[in-house]
């Protein structure tokens, strides 16, 4: 990102390419959060403890986005950076980030007991493989139970893009809406309205399990718990997610006589 600064303010500007776009050509989620979490650490210059995020609108393929970030406070050991993203048609994302010190890096327990990303097969992740942000992301996911039942989905994911560890955190963490996809197959489309993200030890490796556990969830909206590890057993993050529900509409009598 190519970036405009002041003493308390910066923009970056940046494409939304086809490689960080999904099936229906539209930004990854994931993306966002990682330029959010790059940001706030830059503005900063410290690393991302906390982040919470409003979507409003999409972001299409191809279209010109701003990245704008604006210190609150920078005094002493933790800072508070507020961010937002305009896109063509105005504003697209706001939220506000907790920087500080350098995170310790963190104690193995409670890890779930799914073996290594090398004991899975690749799948496809937002897009087909080979395509949109499943060239960003390699993805191996654990099929130990039937999601519809278990309302739990974990993957273990890998950034190939060239990022900081904790930006990587932040784009692996937005798993909520691929998980209700696999949930509620019936929804076909499951855009997220809000996220929260907590960082709680310093990333360790490229490969990450991230354990998404689904609900509550009404007609309108569903949200889900993730949980990001290291593959040593580290709980790296953890967070929440807010997704709206929006079915397939039922087929008209009329247009149903057309197919037969």
């Amino acid at each position: 990102m190519g970036a405009r600064r002041g003493q308390n303010l910066a923009h970056w500007n940046w494409t939304a390419s086809a490689a960080v776009c999904n099936a229906r050509n539209m930004l990854y989620g994931g993306w966002i959060l990682g330029a959010l979490a790059e940001a706030a650490q830059s503005l900063s210059e410290s690393r991302l403890r906390e982040l919470a995020v409003v979507y409003i609108a999409a972001v299409g393929k191809g279209e010109e986005v701003t990245v704008s970030a604006e210190s609150l406070r920078n005094e002493g050991r933790f800072r508070h950076t507020r961010l937002h993203i305009e896109g063509a048609g105005g504003q697209v994302v706001a939220a506000q980030a907790m920087t500080g010190p350098e995170l310790e890096s963190g104690q193995s327990s409670g890890v779930p007991d799914v073996g290594r990303w090398q004991d899975w097969e690749p799948v496809e992740f937002g897009s087909t493989l080979g395509s949109g942000s499943s060239r960003l992301l390699e993805v191996r996911a654990v099929t130990d139970g039937d999601p519809s039942i278990t309302k739990r989905v974990r993957r273990w994911l890998k950034v190939h893009a060239p990022v900081d560890s904790t930006v990587a955190v932040a784009v692996v963490s937005d798993a909520v809406p691929s998980a209700l996809r696999l949930v509620m197959p019936e929804s076909i489309f499951v855009p997220t309205m809000t996220a929260h993200l907590k960082m709680h030890a310093r990333p360790d490796g490229d490969w990450m399990l991230v354990d998404v556990v689904v609900g509550p969830i009404d007609s309108l909206t569903a949200s889900g718990e993730v949980k990001v590890w290291s593959s040593t057993g580290v709980l790296l993050a953890s967070g929440t997610q807010t997704c709206r529900l929006l079915s397939r509409p039922p087929i008209s009598p009329r247009l149903a006589r057309r197919k037969e």
